[in-house]
């Protein structure tokens, strides 16, 4: 009768800590199925955009790019092509990108950028910016708003 009950024993012994374990594994997702990032399509990979701006005296650079594989990329590629050593990224894009330059009452550039769902509704946001800052006159100028691919 001894070596039954440690055998019962046993037996309830490697069932609750099955059990346990069996509880433990779902509670932690399962044991043998891998998670897995899910993966972007190309087309969203490809949705950053930057514009750039600087400025030395009286006149100023713009730059921009789109459908850049990440933002960092996108924001070194706009940045070199403003070609002034005090450029800097003043508006990072998803869809569309639009930069206004004005000048305020003083005769001092003031720009606006913003964002939006198409190239119109980026422009308007960034003209209603330039304004917002006293801007007077803003224009897009050479630099036409911009967007990243569908």
């Amino acid at each position: 009768m001894y070596a039954n009950y440690h055998s019962v024993s046993r037996y309830w012994l490697v069932a609750v800590l099955m059990s346990l374990f069996v509880a433990a594994l779902s509670a932690c997702g399962g044991g043998s199925e891998e998670t897995v990032p899910e993966q972007s399509t190309s087309s969203e990979a490809m949705k950053h955009g930057a514009i750039a701006y600087g400025q030395s005296g009286s006149s100023f650079k713009v730059a921009s790019t789109a459908n850049a594989a990440t933002q960092e990329a996108a924001n070194d590629k706009a940045r070199g092509a403003c070609s002034l050593a005090n450029c800097v990224v003043v508006l990072q894009f998803d869809d569309c990108g639009a930069l206004v330059v004005g000048k305020n009452a003083n005769g001092s550039f003031v720009w606006g950028a913003a964002s939006g769902p198409s190239a119109d509704s980026a422009q308007k946001a960034a003209e209603s910016s330039c304004a917002g800052k006293g801007g007077l006159g803003c224009q897009l100028g050479n630099l036409k708003p911009i967007c990243n691919a569908n």
